[in-house]
């Protein structure tokens, strides 16, 4: 009985992260990006996306006209949170944050919030069909 309620527990944990993962992958618009203490970065960005692929892969938005950057990037949940931990060479996007998926009904998108130390970025999937 014992080792049916942990098989069970860790399918229905495995099946929830994957249900995030699936939701995380693909191409996200940065709508805004707040940076340390300037509420307002949107400017600093060459280009404001960020994807992620099944691999694990992800591709950093140029910010103040550098070079992009490829990132590695993995998805962890802890009991309701989740956390997304972007590792790169030298982006300041390289860092652990908190993930909030959540849908705008009104312009019926996918959205998500990205929390970290000193970064947050609300972005809407970029081509999805709306989960809502």
């Amino acid at each position: 009985m014992r080792r049916i309620v942990t098989v069970l527990f860790i399918s229905f944990f495995m099946i929830g992260c994957n249900q995030d993962e699936q939701k995380l992958i693909g191409s996200w618009v940065i709508e805004k990006i707040a940076i340390g203490d300037e509420p307002n970065s949107l400017g600093r960005l060459g280009f404001n996306m960020i994807t992620f692929n099944k691999e694990g892969d992800c591709d950093l938005p140029l910010l103040d006209l550098t070079d992009s950057e490829k990132g590695k990037w993995i998805l962890e949940r802890n009991k309701q949170d989740k956390f997304l931990t972007i590792k790169a060479f030298k982006s300041i996007f390289a860092r652990k944050y908190q993930v909030y998926f959540y849908p705008d009904p009104e312009r019926r998108l996918n959205c998500m919030k990205l929390k970290s130390d000193i970064v947050v970025i609300y972005c809407t999937k970029f081509l999805s069909p709306y989960e809502g």
